[in-house]
């Protein structure tokens, strides 16, 4: 069929056919790198902004212990309700941090682990208020014992164990997402590396294959010249 079309009509379908070629090679390329750039929105929405804030709540834990400590040693009434209003603070932010996770947990572990840090927070909230309540009646001695006795200290443990918990196993999602990232990368690196080879191999194929097409009618062409030239007006020539 080619050998029927004329020699612009080639260099036209040429030129068309590796159009076509670069603008699937384009497109895929483009496509793999959309993905890759969602992921990457993924890993950080979902992994690192999550794993920072749990790293925030874990110091916020114990920063609003060492708060609650000063407040009861604390013989100034100002700087008593100062550091009050701070360890509330900060306990806002935990409750308002944990409202925001919540929706967000997507396997039963972590839901299971975010229970767990519910009710031990609960437990310890439940502590904590009594020995609020003890030191603004001016009853220190009580506060401090409220504050280090069995049950303040162990439901500390088991908040601070769930934080914890909670932590390590964003964590370890996170390493399984990067790990799924990195893979997906490599393949998308093995695809495009195959589809630029069989794009060149088909590229040059087409290539030849239109050269020749346009070529061989050129030598027919010179060729019938020359035997004109020499006399013999037989020769012929095909229309391309």
């Amino acid at each position: 069929m080619l050998k029927n079309l004329k020699i612009g009509t080639k260099l036209l379908s040429a030129f068309l056919i590796t159009t076509v070629i670069v603008i699937l090679l384009g497109g895929f390329g483009i496509m793999q790198m959309h993905a890759m750039a969602r992921n990457s929105d993924v890993m950080y929405e979902q992994m690192l902004e999550p794993l920072i804030e749990m790293s925030n709540v874990a110091v916020n834990f114990k920063e609003a212990r060492i708060i609650m400590r000063e407040s009861m040693e604390s013989t100034d009434a100002a700087r008593k309700q100062t550091l009050i209003e701070k360890r509330n603070t900060i306990r806002k932010s935990v409750d308002d941090w944990a409202a925001r996770l919540e929706p967000k947990l997507e396997t039963e572990k972590a839901r299971t682990l975010f229970a767990a840090f519910k009710e031990a927070n609960l437990a310890y909230g439940v502590c904590i208020k009594k020995t609020i309540e003890l030191d603004k009646a001016g009853k220190t001695e009580e506060a401090k014992a409220s504050f280090y006795s069995a049950e303040t200290e162990n439901t500390a443990k088991e908040l601070q164990q769930a934080i914890t918990n909670l932590v390590e196993a964003k964590r370890a999602q996170a390493k399984r997402v990067a790990e799924l990232n990195r893979d997906k990368a490599g393949t998308n690196t093995h695809y495009m590396g195959f589809a630029i080879i069989v794009s060149v191999l088909l590229s040059i194929g087409f290539g030849l294959t239109i050269t020749r097409q346009i070529v061989v009618p050129l030598q027919q062409a010179v060729a019938a010249a020359d035997k004109i030239a020499g006399g013999d007006l037989t020769a012929t020539l095909t229309s391309t």
